[in-house]
Order: structure tokens, then C-alpha cells, then sequence
């Protein structure tokens, strides 16, 4: 059996990128502030940018806060940005985010960063809830996939939504980004051989007919 592995050198086309990713306002002046390129949806019980209080959070957790400033939000408000450049079939995506629940607060609300294309289908998606982080943290995640099912390059939106909750208090959000490497391709070579002089050869290439996904967490 022969594996052979091919990848192309480069990108040929622009991957989307996100613009101000760890939600920073160079003209701080106040604790709260105004959303820059990012854009609140309506109906959002509160979402603004403040600035970041590492004392917030666990000693080993407050490295990841990334800049002075981080995306604030309490339950059932969202958030979103509309991303240059187009996602294409070819390129393996990346979708990461940094995510923070005070100690000031005794409720987890959860929060869900979503990729979605113009046609709106969900890419990928990061959930963090009670059950991956916990009061206090302030951890890494990270969801990567590939999506092969795409007939035509895409524009994409990235979603941060607050969960709803009968209790309000606020979750944080920063270092929201989107990378793409070149996929690769694998074509498997099978040979068998008989006792006799005739022989067969089979050949294969791995493909997927829908997006695949791996979802990292990182915590302390």
C-alpha cells in the first residue's frame, strides 16, 4: 500500500479575516465602550466593549486576555461582523476564540461563536457552557474544519451570541479569529499479488461530501 500526500504551496484566494479581533478601542476613556467593527443585533439585552480587569479572573487564566479590552455581553445579545475575503472548499478553516466567565458572577450563561455563510448555513461553531468552562477561567477554544461541500466560493458573518438566562450576568469574549491553511489531499495505492503473474492495482482519494470539524478546548 503507497499513501501520497499533496498539498499545494499557497492560497490562491483571500480567506476571510476578521477585523479588530480582541475588540479594542485605542481611544479608551471609559469603562464601557462602543463596539468597533463589530455590530450589535437588535433586541440585545447589553453588549458593549469594557475594559478588561484581569483581577477577574484566575491568576493562570489572565494571560489569555489578549489587549485592554474585551467584548462584554449579558444574556440574549448578539453580536456580529461580516468578513472580507470568501471560504472556499479547497482551504482547512480555523475558527478560535477566547472566552472568559468572571468571579464576580455564581451563573455560567454560555455563549456560541458561529460561522455562518451568506446563504446563512452554520459552518462551525464554538459552544462554551457550564460543562467546558468554569467561573473564574478564562480559556482558549478553538473549532477547525474543511468544508468540501461548497460548490462556489462564500462570503461568511462570525456570530457571538450571549445564551438566554432567567439570571443576568455577563460572560466575556476576545481573540476572535479565523485562519485557513491549504487542505491536503491523501491517494491510497493498494497492489495484490497471487501466486500467478497477473496482479491488480486499486487507487483512492480521500474526499467528504460535507464540512468536517474538530473542536480543541484549551483550560488550565
Amino acid at each position: 500500500t503507497t499513501t501520497t500526500t499533496t498539498t499545494m504551496s499557497s492560497l490562491s484566494v483571500n480567506p476571510p479575516v476578521v477585523i479588530n479581533p480582541s475588540f479594542e478601542e485605542e481611544e479608551a476613556t471609559a469603562p464601557t465602550l462602543e463596539l468597533v467593527s463589530w455590530t450589535p443585533v437588535e433586541g440585545s439585552l447589553y453588549a458593549a466593549v469594557t475594559t478588561a480587569r484581569p483581577s477577574e479572573f484566575n491568576t493562570e487564566s489572565q494571560q489569555r486576555i489578549d489587549g485592554n479590552q474585551y467584548l462584554f455581553l449579558l444574556p440574549s445579545s448578539t453580536v456580529y461582523q461580516s468578513l472580507t475575503g470568501v471560504v472556499t472548499a479547497d482551504y482547512k478553516y480555523t475558527l478560535t476564540a477566547s472566552v472568559g466567565v468572571p468571579l464576580s458572577v455564581d451563573v455560567i450563561i454560555g455563549v456560541d461563536i458561529r460561522l455562518v455563510s451568506e446563504d446563512e448555513e452554520e459552518l462551525a461553531i464554538i459552544s462554551v457552557d457550564e460543562n467546558n468552562i468554569s467561573i473564574g477561567e478564562f480559556n482558549d477554544f478553538s473549532v477547525s474544519f474543511t468544508p468540501f461541500h461548497l460548490s462556489a466560493p462564500t462570503h461568511v458573518s462570525v456570530f457571538i451570541d450571549a445564551l438566554s438566562s432567567t439570571t443576568i450576568k455577563a460572560i466575556v469574549v476576545d481573540n476572535v479569529r479565523l485562519t485557513a491553511e491549504v487542505a491536503t489531499t491523501t491517494t491510497t495505492t493498494q497492489t495484490s499479488t497471487s501466486s500467478s503473474t497477473s496482479s491488480s492495482t486499486s487507487t483512492s482519494t480521500s474526499t467528504s461530501s460535507s464540512s468536517s470539524s474538530t473542536t480543541t478546548t484549551t483550560t488550565t
